[in-house]
């Protein structure tokens, strides 16, 4: 996919972990391009929280995905169920490395794809090692993300 460059514009991202399965297993998130007023406030309220403040960084990552985030699918519970859109439930279905990874998304309009092929550096602290469940999706990931 190609970077986004009208705001408004709704593409969408896989995260990275799940760019070695079949695409009809990777879950997919719609998110709604950000204008660059959008994106300004968000870089400026990710600068504003200090690095060691790392559960702030992780509100703010997540509360910018959910109003952004206008669809998603192949996302599967723990348990391999599909978990039916609903905005508000992101903080249960990404770990917070993967809303990190979406969030950078929002922000810089650049997709999954594009990411690897991106001179703009990776959030700090991103780990890439998140993994979606045997089903390929994203999953639960309440009991890891700090609230």
């Amino acid at each position: 996919m190609a970077m986004v460059l009208r705001p408004g514009q709704i593409f969408e991202a896989a995260m990275t972990a799940d760019e070695n399965l079949p695409a009809e297993q990777q879950a997919k998130f719609s998110l709604r391009a950000g204008s660059g007023r959008e994106q300004l406030e968000l870089a400026d309220e990710l600068a504003q929280v200090g690095q060691d403040d790392v559960a702030k960084r992780i509100r703010v990552a997540f509360a910018a995905i959910r109003r952004h985030l206008v669809g998603w699918k192949n996302v599967r519970d723990a348990d391999g169920r599909p978990v039916p859109f609903d905005a508000d439930k992101i903080e249960d279905v990404l770990s917070w490395q993967q809303a990190a990874e979406l969030a950078y998304e929002v922000v810089y309009g650049l997709s999954a794809d594009d990411l690897g092929n991106s001179a703009s550096p990776r959030p700090s602290g991103q780990d890439a090692s998140a993994r979606p469940d045997s089903a390929g999706s994203a999953t639960a990931a309440a009991a890891q993300t700090p609230r």
